[in-house]
């Protein structure tokens, strides 16, 4: 992907934004044709989300709760998780035969916000 057309991170308290802000609780990033989001641990950690073991996945027309895991084998049929890729980025997946992407009606380019379950 070209560098001018890489999706941007924003980490704000508002979800929003194009710099970091104070303390941050929320991620918000584009998406890539293969679920990947321009999201590393780093960002995480910068939003306060970096022990969270659940994180809530929002789109502008789904949400999900996702778990972290390792490996796809870490989480059951239907099931949302997040994992990192051998360079680091975030990918959500959904444990087979599921789709995360059709599950949470995302597409390449989409926007999704990422931020602590509220979920137990």
């Amino acid at each position: 992907m070209p560098p001018a057309a890489r999706p941007i991170v924003f980490v704000s308290d508002f979800g929003l934004g194009n710099e970091w802000v104070g303390i941050c609780h929320s991620v918000l990033a584009g998406i890539s044709p293969r679920s990947q989001l321009n999201v590393q641990q780093t960002h995480l950690a910068r939003a306060g989300l970096e022990d969270a073991h659940t994180l809530t996945i929002k789109t502008t027309s789904a949400s999900a709760e996702a778990r972290r895991g390792s490996t796809y084998a870490d989480f059951k049929k239907g099931e949302y998780g997040v994992i990192f890729d051998e360079r680091g980025r975030m990918q959500i997946v959904r444990g087979d035969p599921e789709s995360a992407l059709e599950g949470l009606g995302l597409s390449p380019g989409h926007l999704v916000w990422i931020s602590r379950s509220r979920v137990p």
